[in-house]
C-alpha cells in the first residue's frame, strides 16, 4: 500500500457514491469504524509469509 490512508476523505467520497446522508455524528462513526480497519488491515499485510506458506486445508479451532 503506498501513500497514507485518510478515513475522513473516504467516508465523504464514498457516502455519496453510496447514496448514504451522514450526520455528523454517524459520520464520526463511520470514521472510527474505518480507521480500526485500516489498522487490522495494517496487521495482516505487515505477516511475513514464505512463499511456500499455505493456508490450512481445514479450518479446526
Amino acid at each position: 500500500m503506498t501513500g497514507s490512508f485518510d478515513p475522513s476523505a473516504l467516508a465523504d467520497a464514498a457516502a455519496p457514491l453510496l447514496d448514504l446522508a451522514l450526520t455528523p455524528e454517524s459520520r464520526a462513526q463511520v470514521v472510527v469504524h474505518l480507521t480500526i480497519a485500516a489498522e487490522q488491515a495494517a496487521l495482516l499485510l505487515s505477516a511475513d509469509l514464505g512463499d511456500e506458506d499455505e493456508p490450512a486445508p481445514v479450518y479446526r479451532p
